[in-house]
């Protein structure tokens, strides 16, 4: 596949248009290094990583706070995009819609759930005798046992 011809929006991929309009990036100013020149995802994200300088402050936006402005610290002094931060490297990720309901129904059964279990215990050395007591009884009664 050829690459796009001067002067025409090279073809994109849904994924790479959703970025695209996302960050309102110039696909035409990042150079493709898919198949015959087509961009890819990892180009544009490659492109927004690329650390740019910073603008300029215009002189009527600097002549109208000569205070600088406040920094956020957060609670605890950790910086929260630090690499070492806890929970660096990690990122959310919307769930599908089946393990949502998965995750609904183990939380519905763990609600109602019995959290408790209960052992009684009992004696029943009485109640073995008597059944015992009973069955002897009723074999002799009924002559169970005799050969006719």
């Amino acid at each position: 596949m050829p690459a796009a011809p001067a002067g025409q929006a090279p073809h994109l991929s849904p994924a790479v248009r959703r970025i695209v309009a996302e960050t309102g990036v110039d696909p035409a100013a990042i150079p493709g290094s898919g198949k015959g020149g087509r961009l890819l995802k990892e180009d544009v994200a490659r492109h927004l990583d690329v650390p740019r300088p910073p603008a300029a402050p215009d002189a009527a936006a600097a002549a109208g706070s000569a205070a600088p402005s406040p920094t956020y610290v957060p609670p605890g002094g950790l910086d929260p995009f630090a690499e070492d931060a806890p929970g660096a490297g990690e990122r959310i990720v919307p769930m599908s819609r089946i393990r949502s309901r998965i995750a609904e129904r183990l939380v519905q059964a763990q609600q109602t759930a019995a959290i408790l279990t209960t052992f009684n215990e009992i004696d029943m050395t009485r109640v073995m005798e008597t059944r015992a007591r009973l069955k002897d009884a009723s074999r002799s009664a009924t002559a169970c046992g005799s050969a006719s």
